[in-house]
């Protein structure tokens, strides 16, 4: 009876040691958006047509941080829903920022144009995913509503009509 059992101790340490590894890792300086700091960490980056980008850039406006790649099918399900919310509030102050995570640029390029993705994308990839490891992202998609006058975190991993109802929100409490 004993010898059934033998294999427990071995897995409950390696599940244990594996929950204190990621709750260790996500509160350390690398990954400083924990839950307790609902600041948006200070993150430049290079746009697809080679402008640089800042939150500083969108003051006054509500923005959604939303990294993702091609590859991710939850991230291309998310896709209609995030242009159907941009369009129907990037008139009232609502901005998007994609941080892509893709491996291959050309490809990016392509899936974005043919989906209507309009709004500026950072391909994360050239700098090793610089932005992404700053922000403790583990697994996309991965969204920050972010208000960008105090780049305070509003939401989290916001998708479908809970976006679309955190954007409404936030622009009214704006006053628009």
């Amino acid at each position: 009876m004993k010898q059934n059992f033998k294999w427990v101790v071995p897995v409950v340490a390696s599940v244990l040691a594996a929950v204190g590894f990621f709750s260790l890792r996500t509160m350390t300086a690398d990954h400083p958006v924990a839950p307790a700091a609902r600041t948006v960490p200070a993150f430049s980056g290079t746009d697809l047509s080679g402008r640089k980008l800042s939150l500083a850039d969108y003051k006054g406006k509500v923005v959604l941080l939303d990294f993702w790649a091609t590859w991710c099918p939850p991230c291309r399900a998310e896709v209609p829903n995030l242009v159907k919310t941009y369009k129907a509030n990037h008139g009232r102050g609502f901005d998007v920022i994609g941080i892509s995570l893709d491996r291959d640029k050309a490809e990016l390029k392509s899936y974005i144009k043919q989906n209507g993705m309009t709004w500026r994308q950072v391909y994360d990839g050239d700098t090793r995913y610089a932005i992404a490891n700053k922000f403790g992202v583990q697994a996309i998609p991965a969204t920050y509503l972010i208000d960008g006058t105090t780049g305070k975190i509003l939401a989290e991993n916001l998708r479908g009509a809970e976006l679309t109802r955190a954007v409404n929100s936030a622009l009214k409490a704006r006053g628009k």
